[in-house]
């Protein structure tokens, strides 16, 4: 049987500032030419198998 999944909490203060501005910063940045090739290679491999069903 699967365990209570508990309340996310609220952040405030400082937290809920560096979670902003992570949040900010991170909108930015972008993947690299490489990575995104890796990505699209990854994709294509699993694309055929997978089942959504």
């Amino acid at each position: 049987m699967a365990k209570p999944i508990k309340e996310t909490p609220v952040l405030r203060g400082n937290d809920a500032k560096k979670f902003i501005e992570s949040i900010k910063s991170s909108g930015k940045k972008r993947a690299s030419e490489r990575e995104r090739k890796r990505i699209k290679k990854n994709f294509d491999l699993l694309d055929p198998i997978a089942n959504f069903n």
